[in-house]
């Protein structure tokens, strides 16, 4: 399905800083994953009440997670 929201449009650059930054970024990061997965739910029910089956909405929100999951281990 087209016109999911990308996960680095979320996340842009982030890295994850040690030190006096670190609470910092891991509050960027929190606020981005929030963002995130709120608008995947906005996403996934306008995808729903269009009509389309259960089998592609739950792949649509599995294909979602994996990303976010990717990002995460990429920022850590």
């Amino acid at each position: 399905m087209n016109g999911a929201p990308a996960v680095d449009e979320f996340f842009g650059e982030a890295q994850r800083l040690g030190g006096r930054d670190a609470a910092a970024t891991d509050g960027a990061i929190v606020a981005a994953v929030r963002a995130y997965l709120g608008a995947v739910r906005q996403y996934l029910e306008q995808v729903h009440r269009r009509g389309v089956g259960g089998q592609a909405v739950n792949e649509a929100n599995s294909d979602a997670t994996d990303r976010l999951l990717r990002r995460l281990f990429r920022v850590a």
